[in-house]
């Protein structure tokens, strides 16, 4: 049974390859694998991408259906802490640590997609340039939702630059 492709060919077709021997076909020997096989070949990478799929979608569905159905409700009750004087610390608080969730699965669903992309193993300079870039996003989410005020934001920073320098 053929899988269709993500690209190309069909899923386990041996483009230019005859049963059992070498390629006739100069592509298929430069595959990054020797063999004939792609870089989406198998149905180990489909799941990883099916994976990443789902970790996007639940990011988006998590900041949405929270904004919509969790966060406004919420920022209706009148006994929310106050600190520094209000409690609009509090509310910009509970909105980027909301949302700091989704850039978290968002980073994950970037790993999966690497990994779905190859059957080789994961380098380190792909590994940390993910997570850098997760962190750093989580650092200006952090930053801009509490105006500076939140503490948090230079430590992710700090690991994003860390992170970023560590595993080149």
């Amino acid at each position: 049974m053929s899988v269709p492709a993500i690209h190309g060919r069909p899923r386990g077709s041996r483009v230019g390859r005859p049963r059992g021997g070498q390629s006739t076909d100069p592509e298929a020997d430069a595959a990054p694998f020797g063999d004939g096989r792609d870089a989406w070949d198998g149905p180990v990478t489909l799941s990883l991408l099916l994976a990443a799929v789902l970790t996007f979608a639940l990011g988006a569905a998590h900041s949405y259906l929270g904004e919509r159905y969790i966060l406004i409700r919420l920022f209706r009750r009148t006994d929310l802490p106050h600190l520094f004087g209000s409690d609009l610390f509090t509310r910009r608080t509970l909105r980027f640590a909301w949302h700091l969730t989704t850039v978290a699965w968002w980073g994950c669903g970037v790993l999966l997609l690497i990994a779905a992309r190859s059957l080789a193993p994961l380098s380190r300079p792909a590994l940390g340039g993910v997570l850098a870039g997760t962190f750093l996003a989580s650092g200006l989410v952090t930053l801009i939702g509490s105006r500076g005020r939140h503490l948090a934001w230079p430590v992710f920073l700090a690991i994003a630059a860390l992170s970023w320098f560590g595993l080149r």
